[in-house]
């Protein structure tokens, strides 16, 4: 069976670069993705795969074993940024959207994994689910699913995401074995409301710019003073706005951004003394200060069990040279994932590959306009996704 996946995977090698440029050529954010949830489950029913659509534009398919057992969840994201792409490729996306994180690459070696998967389903016991997962970039997505019941009756689950511009080779691939292995998230918006005015005269108004401002320079004193040494918090401001004349105070400012954090407890008492200070500011500019959380998640953790497998099966898959493990704390990713959601309901584990080197010119990051990704990297997600699965459905604890 095992060998049958191995062969089974490099002649899919062209069908993955097609599923992976039409994707990419029609990407669509959030939970808008029709074009993309309708291309998945036409070619997840082609493959005689059985599967649904789930609340926004998930996909579903479940491809089972000859005999009852255990379910792993195999989950890839879907959706793309709101970047207009500026990479040049002949399948470029003209829609003002991009596949600037790669969800293009996860879901065609996802759809690689479960024509594999199909192909073998005789010879094992037990339960495969492929997800195919929408508004991942807004971290809002995993938990609809899961309010929808993807993850009932489910064991195991697994996710892969592609990294590029770094001294990895193509094909290899990084477990972390930090826990947690990805922050939480709260994205946050913050409406500071004053008393307009001709600029000539403040003292007749209320400056919400100049609250504003406190305001951001101010709550850097909770990471400086309020926190351990060890403890790991990001707050960044991304955007503010507010007025539209040189000469006038406007009446509100708004700022958004986002916090991170490992720690759940760390996350509640930042999140506590972030609102605890604005608003003390904004009194004392005598302003008024509204702040709602937009989307978040909480803290990826990677099951030290399932990890444990998933590396035993990755060196036997892969070769010991190409499976790297990451146990400092340095080399945290510090970007979100809303599998993380998934994560805290089931034993999971996430897993990087390697998609682009530097030394192959893949010199730019992820969420850039010109960013591109390495196309060998497809087959071997696709038999990385088969293949783990399989030996957490034929092996034992």
């Amino acid at each position: 069976m095992i060998n049958t996946i191995l062969r089974n995977s490099k002649e899919l090698s062209q069908k993955l670069i097609e599923h992976r440029r039409f994707l990419h050529q029609n990407a669509e954010v959030g939970f808008d993705t029709i074009k993309t949830s309708k291309y998945i489950y036409d070619t997840l029913c082609t493959l005689g795969v059985e599967c649904r659509f789930l609340g926004k534009n998930a996909v579903v398919g479940d491809i089972k074993g000859e005999k009852n057992g255990k379910t792993v969840l195999l989950r890839a994201d879907i959706d793309a940024l709101p970047i207009t792409e500026q990479t040049g490729l002949s399948y470029a996306c003209k829609l003002g959207n991009m596949h600037a994180c790669g969800h293009d690459m996860h879901a065609a070696m996802l759809l690689g994994a479960a024509e594999l998967l199909q192909s073998v389903k005789h010879d094992f016991c037990g339960n495969i689910r492929l997800l195919f997962q929408p508004a991942e970039e807004i971290l809002s997505g995993a938990e609809m699913t899961i309010k929808n019941g993807v993850l009932d009756g489910v064991d195991y689950a697994m996710t892969l995401h592609v990294m590029t511009a770094s001294d990895i080779a193509t094909g290899s691939i990084l477990l972390s074995y930090d826990s947690p292995s990805a922050p939480s998230a709260d994205f946050f918006e913050m409406k500071i409301t004053g008393k307009g005015c001709h600029g000539s005269s403040p003292s007749i108004g209320i400056d919400p710019i100049t609250c504003a401002c406190r305001i951001v320079s101010d709550l850097q004193h909770i990471k400086a003073y309020e926190l351990g040494i060890h403890d790991k918090a990001v707050l960044t401001f991304g955007q503010i706005s507010g007025g539209n004349s040189a000469n006038a105070i406007p009446d509100e400012v708004t700022l958004r951004g986002t916090l991170r954090c490992f720690d759940e407890n760390t996350r509640a008492f930042y999140k506590q003394r972030f609102e605890e200070i604005s608003q003390c500011i904004a009194k004392a500019f005598r302003c008024k200060c509204k702040i709602k959380y937009t989307s978040g998640c909480p803290s990826l953790i990677n099951n030290q069990q399932l990890l444990a497998r998933t590396a035993h099966n990755m060196t036997e898959l892969l070769g010991e040279e190409n499976v790297i493990k990451i146990k400092d704390t340095k080399s945290k990713i510090q970007g979100s994932e809303d599998f993380a959601y998934i994560s805290q309901a089931v034993p999971s584990v996430s897993v990087a590959i390697a998609a682009g080197s530097i030394k192959d010119g893949f010199t730019l990051p992820l969420h850039n306009p010109k960013v591109t990704f390495d196309e060998r990297a497809l087959e071997v997600g696709c038999k990385v996704f088969a293949y783990n699965a399989i030996k957490l459905l034929t092996t034992e604890e």
